[in-house]
């Protein structure tokens, strides 16, 4: 009985009101905890996996980013048409050009080889650096970093600074050198450190996620963001280390990242590993233990449901910036497989996700880079401290795009290979744009080159005529040698045309714009067009009703019109074929331009010509605008046709756009700004043969054979005519004559002193005094004055006697 009496006494013992719920309640407790503990390890875990590979893409980005930069000013660097020192607003307007085009620069300065900063852009927010000698400046890092660029001619980085602009940040040097070998001084590249992050990790959602510090090696803070911690910009220690972040388990701080030539330290750390509940004290539990036994139960089911809820909003977060970043993320394995592809990398490539997993990398790049992708990839698996960087075309449905891609490489333990880690973007955009900035950069090179064979050739075209004017006029017009005469003066009117032609396609023909109407114009050059194309071609004209008006020559639009129906004709190899003109109104606005890099915003008027020609290939038109390309055969075609299109185009500020494929035909696409005058109806008045005069007349011209037939033309009109040969011989005798002449016939492209300068000093003494420019070409934009009280006119060359009296006698008489 006493065992039994002790059995039933111990199980109601156990089984009381109070020793049941305590005990419950203890091992819900320890069940509770090994719980809470395991969710914080994967809490922990997929925090530190998220805060590997946030870091990981922070350092690709920074990096590609900043290379990127640096390639940029590389190629200003390589460029000597934009050499700073010899063509100093030419490389100003690249500057700021590439600026625009790759945001994030504070500034681009040409520093001269006394290590003087001469050139700044943007100049507005770098006004601080102008002038400024680096050899004078307060920290000495500055003159050491510039002296070892020219020293071992490649770019140098300084260490972190306070800036000449006053904001903390960095500078690079890049040596420049002179044809016989020395210094031209350096490219300087400045950024402002908070500047390169904001704008190169802009896309990715940080601050509401991450702590950020990225140091340099000397301990310097470089880049810092902490919540409610505000240490110095730039600053021997760091927040990370003495509030003791650093030893959190979830925080990423020793991921070296390398910035030009030198290696910083980045420190990352999720904001929720920061902000984590502390856990319960011994009190605490105590306080639980008093609880009933729901309120226990609700608890810890409450406590461990919000610990799921945060372990899946962690989750969904990491897919969530995964999913939808721009950058393409894959990663493969050691056998250079595909096995993770982000959702933008499988909508880029076009095909679906289980026809890219498992295959191989180099089936998705063109054949034309496999040898250089395979080169990269056996780089990244032989050596595990390489980063490099590739830019190859990808493929994009049925096309293909070009792209940039960095791989990080990954090692186990024993040292072996076992996969990558690669993110890359669409390039194509500004594979496009570097392409027209060449070819815009080639075609002002050979302008240039054309201009200056234009001028010289104008002023032995005007003597070639002049003086066959003379000797045709002491021959009876039915004689042989008169009619040689004339068809001599015909082949020199030809290569006056072909000279307008270059002085066009340069942007540096004499314009006389008025106000116009396209449809006018195109209308009643129609039937000229008609006789031009012949019967076997269709000719057709729409317009947009009430066109607005633009402002623009005339003859060079009509000039426009004839060569690209001309060029459009030869392109119809069949017997019979189409041309059709259109006139519209259209408004591009910020997203066509976006999506159209040729574009500009604005309203504009839109010329198109359509033919149903052969077409041309891509490579056939990036070239169709260069002056003397032809695909006609030798001696059908001069290849100057488009390139005065393109000319005339460019020097009204117009825009010029082209489309054609192989059998497809072509469409060229002209758009010139519109302007709210109307357009006049009034035509040029024919020339006359003017009265002769008496009045005295100062000739200024350098170029002997002009000067000495337009004195003759002068004289022969009964004109009193003194000669000089350069206008400061010219100033002189306008001096020594007390001003008695009556009218200044000058050139406006002389040495020692130009007709700018000379029409100034002689305004200054008499203001009234009218003035004859004449030139067929300007170097420096000079424009014929359009306000008829100003006693001042233009004469183009090459121009006839009656053109030539004509204007004399008109301004005279004005």
């Amino acid at each position: 009985m006493a065992f039994s009496g002790f059995s039933i006494s111990k199980s109601n013992k156990l089984l009381s009101p109070t020793v049941l719920p305590l005990t419950f309640f203890l091992t819900m407790i320890v069940i509770s905890l090994l719980v809470l503990n395991n969710a914080k390890q994967i809490h922990q875990k997929n925090l530190r996996l998220e805060t590997e590979v946030t870091a990981e893409q922070i350092k690709l980005r920074l990096e590609s980013w900043v290379d990127n930069r640096i390639a940029i000013l590389e190629y200003l660097a390589n460029s000597e048409h934009i050499s700073p020192q010899n063509n100093p607003d030419v490389f100003i307007e690249e500057a700021l050009k590439v600026q625009g085009l790759y945001p994030g620069f504070q500034a681009i300065n040409w520093i001269d080889p006394e290590m003087v900063i001469t050139i700044v852009t943007p100049e507005a927010t770098n006004l601080a650096a102008k002038n400024v000698n680096l050899n004078k400046h307060p920290d000495p890092a500055v003159p050491n970093a510039l002296r070892s660029a020219i020293k071992d001619r490649s770019i140098c980085r300084s260490p972190m600074i306070h800036l000449l602009q006053g904001k903390p940040g960095f500078a690079t040097y890049l040596p420049l050198w002179n044809h016989d070998g020395s210094s031209g001084g350096c490219l300087n590249g400045v950024f402002v450190m908070e500047k390169v992050v904001e704008s190169c990790l802009g896309p990715i959602p940080l601050k509401n996620r991450f702590a950020m510090e990225i140091v340099t090696l000397s301990g310097n803070v470089a880049y810092q963001y902490i919540p409610d911690v505000s240490p110095l910009p730039i600053s021997n220690t760091s927040a990370f280390s003495e509030l003791g972040l650093s030893n959190i388990p979830e925080a990423v701080s020793n991921l070296k990242i390398r910035i030009v030539d030198k290696n910083w330290e980045i420190s990352l750390l999720p904001l929720a590993a920061i902000n984590r509940p502390l856990l319960l004290t011994g009190e605490g539990w105590l306080f639980i233990a008093g609880l009933t036994l729901a309120s226990a139960l609700s608890l810890l089911l409450r406590a461990y449901l919000l610990r799921i809820l945060e372990l899946r909003e962690s989750q969904s977060n990491y897919k969530l910036m995964v999913d939808h970043q721009v950058d393409m993320l894959v990663k493969v394995d050691d056998q250079l497989k595909l096995v993770f592809v982000s959702p933008s990398a499988i909508k880029k490539i076009g095909l679906p996700k289980e026809d890219i997993l498992g295959k191989k990398t180099i089936e998705f790049i063109h054949p034309e880079d496999h040898l250089k992708a395979k080169k990269y990839l056996q780089i990244l698996t032989e050596n595990p401290t390489e980063h490099l960087a590739l830019v190859v075309r990808l493929k994009n449905n049925d096309s293909w795009m070009w792209t940039s891609w960095a791989g990080s490489n990954i090692f186990n333990e024993s040292g072996e290979f076992v996969g990558l880690v690669i993110v890359g973007r669409d390039i194509t955009e500004e594979r496009e744009l570097e392409s027209r900035l060449r070819q815009g950069q080639k075609l002002q090179a050979v302008g240039q080159l054309a201009g200056g064979v234009a001028h010289d050739f104008n002023n032995i075209i005007q003597a070639i005529l002049g003086y066959l004017d003379f000797v045709k006029a002491d021959l009876p017009q039915e004689s042989d040698s008169y009619k040689d005469l004339t068809q001599a003066e015909l082949a020199a009117e030809r290569a006056a045309s072909l000279t307008r032609q270059l002085l066009a396609f340069s942007r540096r023909q004499m314009l006389q714009p008025v106000v116009l109407n396209l449809n006018s114009i195109t209308r009643d050059l129609l039937p000229m067009l008609r006789r031009l194309l012949g019967e076997s071609i269709d000719l057709k004209f729409s317009t947009q009703p009430s066109l607005p008006s633009v402002k623009a020559d005339q003859s060079q639009i009509e000039q426009i019109l004839v060569n690209l129906c001309v060029n459009a004709r030869d392109s119809i190899s069949e017997e019979t074929g189409q041309i059709s003109i259109e006139t519209s109104q259209v408004t591009l606005d910020e997203k066509f331009c976006r999506l159209n890099p040729w574009a500009e915003p604005g309203q504009w008027i839109c010329l198109s010509l359509t033919d149903s020609g052969c077409g041309m290939e891509e490579e056939i038109l990036t070239q169709i605008f260069e002056p003397f390309f032809t695909t006609k055969e030798t001696g059908k075609g001069t290849g100057l046709g488009l390139a005065t299109v393109y000319g005339i185009i460019k020097q009204h500020e117009g825009l010029l756009h082209v489309t054609s494929s192989p059998g497809q035909g072509s469409q060229f696409q002209i758009y010139l700004r519109t302007v709210t005058e109307v357009a006049s109806e009034n035509g040029s008045q024919p020339l006359h043969e003017p009265v002769v005069g008496f009045e005295k007349i100062l000739l200024v011209e350098d170029e002997e054979m002009v000067r000495n037939l337009t004195c003759r033309l002068l004289e022969s009109s009964g004109y009193q005519v003194v000669v000089a040969e350069n206008g400061v011989q010219a100033y002189k005798l306008w001096r020594e004559k007390n001003q008695e002449f009556d009218l200044v016939l000058m050139d406006v492209v002389m040495p020692l002193m130009g007709g700018r300068e000379l029409s100034k000093k002689i305004k200054q003494d008499s203001p009234e005094m009218r003035i004859i420019f004449m030139s067929g070409y300007d170097s420096e934009s000079f424009i014929s004055p359009v306000d008829r009280s100003d006693p001042s006119d233009l004469l183009l060359k090459p121009f006839d006697r009656i053109t030539l009296l004509e204007k004399v006698r008109d301004l005279l008489d004005r």
